[in-house]
């Protein structure tokens, strides 16, 4: 850890994320909401007290019910250039969790370029609603499967022609039958449904929980007893909410995570402008090539 240089951009993409989060913390302050650190955020409240040197974004986790109240008041509460991006606020915006973006930057990752992804692209903080799973093994593969394969369906029938026409033909086949599946259901009727699925053990008196609406990961799913109550470590100048099992939630997500080992960075490469909007390069999409593409 010690070898990886921190350069001045990367604090200054931190900076704008820490804004956000502090927005975040407000809203949820207000209106009593629970949330705390998770991924790679808790990691790095508690093992340096900030960022991982070589991370990029922040992750925060709430509860379903306090999740569904935020959504509900935050898109008011926020000031431009703050933007509360979902599936409902953004069309394109095919990811199963909320984020806060920062409409007067920039952060486009390489992949949505190459896709000419037009959602709001600034720069960002996550935030998961923590879900209940269901107890019995069996049950929790299907319900499991049935997310991933609603996810995977969305995420690729929002991917433009430009990048099916240089794709395999397996793509191909899989994009052209998830956009008639999405055109039947209807963009709006198919979020409906896989937000009634998501909710489909909502009021059940689960043992585990998880990140259900992102990955279906069992990395990503633990027991409830980790989240029952949290303590506050600083963050980057925050005191952020830390569960109180954050060591079997790290264990099972990193492994032996007390070791700081340098890993790749889950969003691969982000392009970042501090300066201009995202809107200014929607048009350059075009002229994209790997090798001119500048990240941190």
């Amino acid at each position: 850890m010690a070898d990886f240089i921190v350069s001045e951009k990367r604090k200054k993409v931190w900076e704008k994320e820490i804004e956000l989060f502090d927005a975040f913390m407000n809203i949820c302050n207000k209106h009593n909401l629970s949330y705390c650190a998770i991924a790679g955020t808790l990691l790095g409240a508690v093992r340096h007290n900030d960022f991982i040197p070589w991370d990029d974004d922040i992750d925060v986790a709430m509860p379903r019910k306090d999740y569904d109240i935020f959504l509900s008041v935050a898109g008011q509460m926020l000031e431009s250039p703050y933007f509360l991006q979902t599936p409902d606020t953004d069309k394109g915006y095919c990811y199963g969790h909320a984020k806060i973006r920062n409409t007067s930057t920039t952060a486009i990752r390489k992949d949505n370029w190459r896709k000419r992804c037009r959602f709001n692209q600034g720069i960002f903080i996550d935030i998961f609603p923590l879900d209940n799973v269901p107890n019995n093994r069996i049950i929790r593969w299907l319900y499991l499967k049935l997310l991933s394969k609603m996810h995977s369906i969305e995420k690729i029938s929002e991917y433009y022609h430009e990048e099916v026409e240089v794709a395999k033909l397996g793509f191909k086949i899989k994009y052209s039958i998830s956009r008639i599946i999405v055109r039947l259901f209807g963009k709006k009727n198919f979020n409906h449904f896989y937000n009634f699925c998501l909710s489909l053990f909502k009021r059940q008196d689960t043992k585990e929980c998880g990140l259900i609406s992102e990955t279906t990961k069992l990395k990503d799913i633990w027991n409830r007893e980790n989240f029952e109550s949290y303590s506050n470590y600083m963050f980057h100048g925050l005191s952020v909410p830390v569960p109180c099992g954050y060591e079997e939630i790290l264990r099972i997500r990193y492994g032996k995570w007390e070791i700081g080992v340098q890993e790749m960075n889950e969003h691969g490469d982000v392009f970042y402008d501090l300066e201009n909007s995202y809107i200014d390069y929607l048009d350059s999409f075009s002229q994209y090539q790997d090798d001119n593409y500048y990240v941190l």
